[in-house]
């Protein structure tokens, strides 16, 4: 079956299965895939080379918050912070995810000055407005929790991420003020029923979207692996080979699931710590 929407073609089409797309080259596309009532994703806008292949994976681990955009967060002119955080991107390919159609999922995003709650928002009212806040210059935490313990799927069953930065009053004619929220990619290796090897090597890239205006080298990462849903962790050693940080995984036999625990941090102190449990399965 296919219809379309607003120029869009939409084809139905089973959620295990292969498709192929052919697009024109220099032209910028975006590509949207839905689970009917409980998920859909998307990706940044892209312009792809004459004759070239892309190979996209959707749906499978490891999921978690994943922003395209630095515009879903921002701080205005009536000192106050506003903010969108789709909680279930995929990896591999940057892929923004939510599931405003699933009531099998709780999405909650809270913001703290210090340890003060200054902003909520949950799955019914997903758009998260803090009060008025300090015109000061004031450390900030952003934190995105999310839970689908009553899905069929068996991973990323949930997460937490809280993101670190310092915002005051922004200046003068400025419209707004983007923090510069840093994001992390996992790339495994996985089969198609989302299980890697018991030795599978992790690549975790911590990354500055291109719009955001006040990005810094990232300067430290750190890794910790559990087998057992977080009770206890095993902390990674990473190598760091171009943008990313690689370690490989020792699973022991009984293991069927494996749960991260990452931290970044950039060199104007902005910083993430991101916690996946059952990020991917064992084979």
């Amino acid at each position: 079956m296919s219809g379309s929407l607003g120029g869009l073609d939409f084809h139905e089409v089973p959620a295990r299965s292969e498709r192929t797309d052919w697009v024109s080259a220099g032209t910028s596309w975006t590509t949207n895939v839905t689970l009917p009532d409980e998920q859909s994703q998307r990706t940044a806008l892209t312009a792809y080379r004459a004759r070239s292949v892309q190979e996209e994976r959707w749906f499978g681990p490891v999921q978690r918050p994943r922003l395209l955009t630095t515009s879903t967060v921002f701080r205005g002119d009536g000192d106050a912070i506003s903010a969108l955080i789709p909680g279930w991107g995929d990896s591999g390919t940057a892929h923004e995810g939510d599931t405003l159609g699933s009531q099998a999922v709780d999405n909650t995003l809270r913001l703290y000055q210090g340890d003060t709650l200054v902003g909520e928002a949950n799955r019914y009212q997903p758009m998260m407005a803090s009060r008025t806040l300090s015109p000061e210059p004031l450390p900030y935490r952003l934190v995105s929790e999310n839970r689908r313990d009553a899905w069929a799927g068996p991973y990323s069953t949930a997460t937490r991420t809280e993101w670190g930065f310092t915002s005051g009053r922004i200046s003068p004619g400025t419209l707004w003020w983007n923090p510069s929220l840093i994001q992390l990619d996992y790339a495994v290796d996985i089969d198609v029923d989302g299980r890697a090897k018991r030795n599978a090597d992790i690549t975790v890239t911590a990354l500055h979207l291109p719009t955001a205006t006040e990005a810094s080298a990232i300067r430290r990462v750190t890794l910790d692996v559990s087998y057992d849903d977080g009770v206890s962790w095993h902390h990674a050693r990473l190598q760091h080979r171009g943008d990313g940080w690689r370690t490989r995984i020792d699973a022991p036999r009984t293991a069927g699931f494996v749960t991260l625990r990452t931290t970044a941090r950039d060199a104007r102190g902005n910083s993430v710590e991101q916690s996946i449990t059952r990020a991917f399965g064992l084979r």
